[in-house]
């Protein structure tokens, strides 16, 4: 089921993944429209690793 509240989109699975998870559509808005530029999730938690621990 996707639920969408003006920008705000929301994804439940039952049933799909083994364990619960967090996804980001990268480089789209919530229409599914490519975005000129953006900062993917996964550089972003790179540098919060490297701030907070030597993981």
């Amino acid at each position: 089921m996707i639920l969408k509240n003006g920008e705000h989109v929301i994804g439940l699975f039952q049933g799909v993944f083994e364990k619960n998870k967090l996804t980001f559509n990268r480089g789209q808005d919530s229409n599914a429209n490519k975005l000129g530029g953006f900062t993917d999730v996964r550089e972003l938690q790179r540098k919060l690793k490297s701030k907070v621990c030597n993981c």
